[in-house]
Order: C-alpha cells, then structure tokens, then sequence
C-alpha cells in the first residue's frame, strides 16, 4: 500500500436543519425575532450562491439546561452506564463539514493513530483548516447498547499558547446541556487526551441504541463578550484617531498647539470613557486565562497607558498620537487573533460512564523504534520524486522548482482529478536543474512549472518546446484567462505555455473615511486625483504601486507586476508587443 491522500470532497446531496445565527461568532446562541399575533411576513435574500430550501421553522427561544438538571433527568429515569464496549471514532473518517477548507491531514509520528513509519497515512483533522467560527465537522458513530456514556478526544493545540480553542458538542443535532457549548482545549506541545468533565468528575450523555451523529463547531467560548468589547472599543478608538490626524496629521508640529480638547467635541469624555472600558477587558482576559498577563492582555494595558497619558496630558495629547496607532495596530492584530481557533483531532472516545478512556501514550522504546525506521525510510523515500499511484498506462514527467509540501499537494490534485480523468500517470520531480539541461542531458520533462515569464518565447524560437494550439481542448482551456494573459508566451501565431496565476490591481479605501468626508468612490483617474486633493486636505495619504523597472526584475516579473505604468500605459493605447508577434 503506497502513501495515503485525503480522499475527493463531494457535496452533501441533502437538506440540514441551521438555525439563524451570527457569522461572526460573537453571539452563540441563535438569533431571537420578535413577532406580533396575527399575520406575519418573513423575507429572505440571497446575496451569494444558490440556496434551495425545504421548509422554515418557527419555534419558541429553547433555554438549554445545565448539566446537574440533566443528571437529575438520568437519575429518576434510571439510567445507569452502558454495559458495552468503548467506541473510537477516528476523527479524519468525517462523514460531513460545512467548510472545504477542513481536510483530513498527516501527521508521521508514533502518538496517532493509524501511523506507519514508512508510508504517508491520513491520521488527523484539522489544524489551521478547522479555527474559524462556526466551522463545524459531523461524524457518525453506532451504539451497541443504550445508557450512559463519557467522551474524550485525542487532540493537539499548539497555536494558542494564552488561552483555550473553544468548540461546541451536539449530539444528533442537539446540544445536551449548557457545559457542552464550551469545551475547552488548552494549549499542548504534543497529543494529549482531553476528557469532558468538570473538575469533580466526568458528564454523562445518554445515549439510545443506533446510529447518532456527533458535530464539534468552532466558538468563541469564554472570549466571546470580551471580543465584543474590544471590537467596539477599536471602533471607538479608530474615530478618536481619525479626528486627531484630521487636525494634527500623522507628524504633529511639536512647537504647535492644538488644543485638541477644543476642537474635538466631547474628546475628554470619550478618552475616559475608553481607558474604563479597556481596563475592564483586561480585567476579563485575566479571569479567563487565569493569568496576570499575557500577551493579548499585555496589548489592552499598553493601550491603556497611552489613552491615559492623553488624559493626563490635556495640552499635549497629540504627542502622543503615533504611540497611540502603534498600540491601536496591535490591539487590532491581536483581536484578529482571538478569532482564530485552530484545533487537531486524532480520536473520539466513547466510553461507558465510569470506565477510563484508554489513550496509553506511546512509550520511549516504542518511539525511539518508530523514529530509527522513518530513518531508515527516508534513504529510500524518494524526496525528489512525488508520483502518482497508478502504475500501469502511459506516463509524463512533470518538473516543478517548488518546496516538497507544495509538490505533495499539486501530487494530491492530480491523484483526485487529472488521474482518474484520463488515465495518464504522472511523476512529479522536484529539482532545480534548467530545462536546457535537461535537453542536452536527453532527460528533458514533459511539462514545466514554475519557468521565467522569458522561457517559453526563447524555447519556441528553437523549436525546442510544443505549440499548446495544437490540442484540440487549448481555446476551451485558455479562456480560464484573461484575455491577453497569454500575450507573453505567444510566437508565430503559436503559443507554448500558458500562466500560473493570474496578478490584477485592485483599489482599497476606507469607507468611515469617505464617508465622514462625503467623497464617492473614483472611476478614473481624473476622479481619483480630485479625490486625492481631498484627501490630502485632510491630511490623508493615497498610493499607487510603484517599484523601480529594471532588466532583470522584468525578466521574471513582468513590468505590469512591478508598478502602475503598464496599466495607465495600455490604457492610453500603448502596446508592448507588435501585431505580427
């Protein structure tokens, strides 16, 4: 059995029941609406893809109970624990996700399970593709025996090193009380079990003989009313900089008064009012941490500081308007990061109520063991060579000048799509070396990635590569494209290659500054530079990309990759290539 690769996503052909709920993650529980008696009328907009429904359900607010009311339930309906044998979901056998970012991954190490120390085997999921908010996976699971069971889960968590990656549990689509909206998992340099329970003892879930369902979705937990509180207080604090610069610009004059405590209505008030509430934000990171910094805590007291030496400071405040944006970028910053939750799973354990979870940690011989035969493997591990797992049938060489991770990954697309699809068998090869050598060599590939945008011209004035006009699926294949993204690599009415990516300009603005200065967005230049003046009035800055064009940047870039000038050149009627190529 050669390595293992995560297996094809296919859409769920299928209705599922979402209640109405915040995508930002900052509300957990779903969204409440108000109506009066009578007749009511329910509207629903789609701004995106297709959306095909079934029905629309109306129900009363549900309050979910704590876990003593439920044990309380289980001990007068006489539940006892499960006379039956423990249940192991491994967690990369997902049967549904609601994001085609979660895939299962690899992990070559002795602590998971399945491992092998010579093969590449699917083992985990999650990581960086499972932590943002509301991403959620679904497995299915069968129960032998009906009564109650205890839960655990084999897992990693080394990106959050101050706090906790929170998920929610339901149960056949069911939260089963209050204490499974946040399970919390603290940060770990290795696999560890995770046992749901208290710090007295373990929760008990009933479950009914058959098949159930089990979902695990990404939350904000704990953080997620102080991650409100300073998303406004962000907000509150970008206006607050904004009508300062307007006055001040980002350099202030130091032999200038300002008297910003004049000029901006209510700037006093709305200072104390924000050092209150940073303060009381740090006050709140520390109870959940549990500790007296960190490093989203250290960020608030900072920022702090500054508004309070503003307060302080009545006739200079401005002086400290450049501490105050450092401080503000970073609380930004660290905002964004208390949104994200990455989480790996190896295995769920299900096991009856009171029996141990069994996890035995792999010990040092058994590791040291695994560890000598990944040694050994990876002098016969061709790291140089990714191929595909069909044999048999035609085969071609692919060149590619990447990292091994990205070969993997391009060998994982070709596994699942160009494979199956045609029958032709590819080996990708990682190497450095130039085509011409290869060609003097007699070892020329097939196909090349990852060339200078000057190759392929230069090949074709040899003859020496092939004109992709001649298959019959190129114009199908070439209107993936722009246009005239193929310019560079036609000769001759031929061409011989066709671009990777595609690069284009885009304008960003901000829309609280054009809004508070009445300006519309600029749909040409000549608009653009009147809303430049504008702008500048108000000591506000506007940039166009711009990077000095020289020979050997062009070589492999490209002028329109380096600067505005190709763009604003062709858009004058300025062509950089002749009609006859």
């Amino acid at each position: 059995m050669g390595n293992q690769i995560a297996p094809q996503q296919k859409p769920y052909d299928g209705f599922v029941t979402v209640s109405l709920f915040d995508v930002s993650g900052v509300v957990t529980d779903p969204y409440a609406f108000c109506f009066t008696e009578g007749e009511n009328t329910v509207t629903l907009k789609v701004n995106s893809s297709e959306l095909v429904l079934s029905e629309i359900n109306i129900s009363g607010i549900e309050n979910v109970k704590s876990y003593n009311e439920v044990e309380n339930e289980y001990r007068e309906k006489g539940y006892k624990s499960a006379d039956a044998q423990g249940i192991v979901i491994e967690a990369e056998n997902a049967v549904l996700k609601n994001s085609r970012s979660i895939i299962s991954k690899s992990d070559n190490s002795a602590w998971l399970s399945p491992n092998d120390p010579m093969k590449r085997v699917i083992n985990y999921i999650g990581n960086t593709n499972w932590q943002n908010t509301n991403e959620e996976i679904t497995w299915k699971f069968h129960v032998e025996k009906p009564g109650l069971y205890n839960f655990g889960f084999i897992y990693n968590q080394d990106q959050i090193q101050n706090g906790f990656a929170y998920r929610s549990l339901k149960i056949d689509g069911v939260t089963p009380f209050k204490e499974a909206e946040n399970l919390r998992f603290s940060h770990c340099n290795s696999w560890k079990l995770y046992e749901f329970a208290d710090s007295e003892r373990a929760y008990d879930i009933y479950l009914s003989e058959g098949d159930h369902i089990l979902s695990l979705k990404v939350t904000l937990g704990e953080t997620a009313n102080v991650y409100k509180d300073i998303r406004e207080i962000l907000s509150g604090l970008r206006e607050l900089y904004l009508s300062v610069i307007m006055i001040t610009g980002e350099s202030p004059d130091p032999n200038r008064d300002y008297n910003l405590y004049e000029q901006i209505d209510g700037f006093e008030e709305k200072l104390k009012y924000y050092n209150s509430r940073l303060d009381k934000a740090a006050d709140e990171l520390k109870k959940i941490s549990g500790q007296k910094t960190n490093s989203q805590i250290s960020v608030l007291v900072n920022t702090n500081r500054v508004v309070a030496n503003m307060i302080k400071n009545i006739y200079k405040a401005e002086d400290y308007i450049s501490d105050f944006y450092s401080n503000y970028s970073s609380l930004s910053s660290s905002l964004s990061n208390m949104n994200v939750m990455p989480l790996s799973l190896d295995r769920i354990l299900i096991t009856p109520a009171g029996a141990k979870a069994e996890y035995a940690k792999p010990a040092f011989f058994t590791r040291l063991s695994y560890n000598f035969k990944r040694f050994f493997a990876s002098f016969v591990d061709g790291y140089d060579k990714t191929d595909s797992e069909k044999d048999e049938g035609e085969s071609i060489v692919l060149w590619v000048n990447w990292g091994r991770d990205q070969a993997m990954a391009l060998n994982s697309l070709i596994n699942t799509s160009f494979v199956p699809k045609t029958g032709i068998n590819v080996h990708v090869e990682l190497t450095s070396a130039s085509i011409i050598n290869g060609m003097l060599t007699g070892n020329a590939p097939d196909v090349a990635l990852n060339l200078s945008r000057t190759e392929p011209v230069n090949f074709a004035l040899r003859g020496a590569v092939r004109n992709l006009e001649e298959f019959e699926d190129f114009q199908s294949v070439k209107e993936r494209f722009a246009s005239t993204a193929t310019v560079p690599y036609e000769y001759k009415n031929g061409t011989y290659a066709l671009p990777e990516t595609q690069s284009f300009y885009i304008m960003f603005y901000r829309r609280d500054i054009f809004e508070r200065l009445g300006l519309s967005v600029p749909e040409t230049w000549d608009e653009f530079l009147a809303t430049s003046t504008v702008l500048r009035m108000s000591n506000m800055e506007t940039w166009v990309p711009y990077v000095q064009i020289t020979s050997s940047t062009t070589v492999n870039t490209g002028i329109g990759g380096l600067n505005m000038f190709a763009s604003v050149y062709q858009q004058n009627g300025g062509s950089f290539y002749n009609e006859d190529k």
